[in-house]
């Protein structure tokens, strides 16, 4: 279930059944790292990777991490949470768009490498993404998961 709380706040309440849950934070950009680790964790089908936010930026490979979470999903669970190193792309790409309706427009943010390097498909999944999640696991209080 997603609650769209206000404008620009969503929550995520999934019903977590079985398996583990991975909560991996940070990932900056750093692909190799993040692959490594899923290497390790060895996630089975029906675990659920809860990613915390900032998977852009500092790195050189944001888009093969917003990638990588994103197949990942054809594996195991996968619930992805805003960061404020994704939102700052979001900001920005609100900007690019509103540059493109007016071209006088001039984007109050310093020219962003990582958003010039993230294809339009990751840019859509980062706007898709919620700013927290609650799993709700038979207990009285569900888990709850934010950057």
């Amino acid at each position: 279930m997603s609650i769209q709380i206000h404008k620009d706040l969503k929550v995520v309440i999934p019903q977590h059944k079985v398996g583990r849950i991975v909560a991996i934070s940070d990932i900056h950009g750093c692909l190799d790292e993040l692959c490594r680790l899923l290497d390790k964790v060895k996630l089975k089908p029906f675990d659920t990777v809860i990613f915390l936010g900032d998977y852009v930026d500092r790195g050189g490979h944001s888009d093969g991490v917003v990638r990588r979470i994103k197949a990942l999903g054809e594996e195991c669970f996968v619930y992805a949470i805003r960061g404020n190193h994704d939102d700052k792309i979001i900001r920005y790409h609100k900007h690019v768009l509103k540059q493109k309706d007016n071209p006088d427009y001039k984007i109050p943010m310093r020219r962003n490498e990582t958003y010039n390097s993230l294809m339009p498909e990751s840019i859509e999944y980062l706007l898709d993404t919620p700013h927290a999640v609650f799993i709700e696991r038979g207990e009285e209080t569900p888990w709850a998961f934010c950057h």
